[in-house]
């Protein structure tokens, strides 16, 4: 540690705020409604930590970029197999990101195209990788440690399991995500991930000032259901 408060209600505000999705409708709007759901009746949409196990998906070059929750992972995506694959834009098993170094951990729930954009159909929400294609993606992610700093530019993460006391938090913030689509519960998600591991609202609150809707909004993901 530096002395600096591990994340600065400034640098919150500025680098998460409310972030924004760009929605690319797929296929063309000038495509009939019958044909759009003949397409996606075909369609095949994995999660991404089961892309990755099978071997034919890997994450590379993951980095931070100073900010502490939502849109602060960055990295590619390789397809390694000769067909599309077409991934959930929420990851119904959430990822653990293990810095390299001594620095943060991250939990990814969340994944996007570098620029925010997926596409959707109305009803799923989703990234394609083109056979063989490396793309360029940004995860939706939250700070493990509450008393290290906000990953930058020179961290580096590998993949692992996610510890067994974070398991069922992980989960928590995934599946309210889910069912909230289009509401921002970035601030939320990450209280209830400090709180879930014993951090006091009353230290929390000294170093990353909320309101009492965050409180609230907080309280239900606690009491989510996976």
């Amino acid at each position: 540690m530096n002395g600096r408060p591990f994340c600065s209600p400034i640098q919150h505000i500025s680098t998460l705020g409310k972030f924004i999705r760009k929605v690319i409708l797929y296929p063309t709007v000038a495509a009939s409604f019958a044909l759009a759901s003949a397409a996606y009746a075909q369609m095949n949409i994995e999660d991404l930590a089961q892309a990755v196990a099978s071997g034919d998906v890997e994450i590379m070059s993951i980095t931070g970029n100073g900010g502490s929750s939502g849109p602060v992972l960055e990295g590619y995506l390789l397809n390694k197999s000769l067909v599309s694959r077409n991934l959930d834009v929420r990851l119904g098993t959430p990822l653990f990101f293990k810095n390299k170094g001594v620095g943060q951990n991250m939990i990814a729930t969340q994944i996007y195209q570098r620029d925010l954009s997926y596409m959707s159909d109305g009803e799923n929400s989703f990234i394609t990788l083109g056979p063989n294609e490396r793309l360029s993606i940004m995860l939706i992610a939250y700070c493990v440690d509450f008393y290290k700093e906000n990953p930058s530019g020179d961290d580096s993460f590998s993949i692992t399991g996610i510890p067994s006391n974070l398991i069922d938090i992980a989960r928590k913030i995934s599946a309210y995500e889910g069912a909230n689509p289009s509401r921002d519960v970035t601030l939320s998600a990450q209280l209830a991930l400090w709180k879930a591991q014993g951090i006091s609202l009353k230290e929390i609150r000294e170093r990353f000032p909320f309101g009492p809707a965050d409180e609230t909004e907080m309280r239900a993901i606690l009491r989510t259901s996976e």
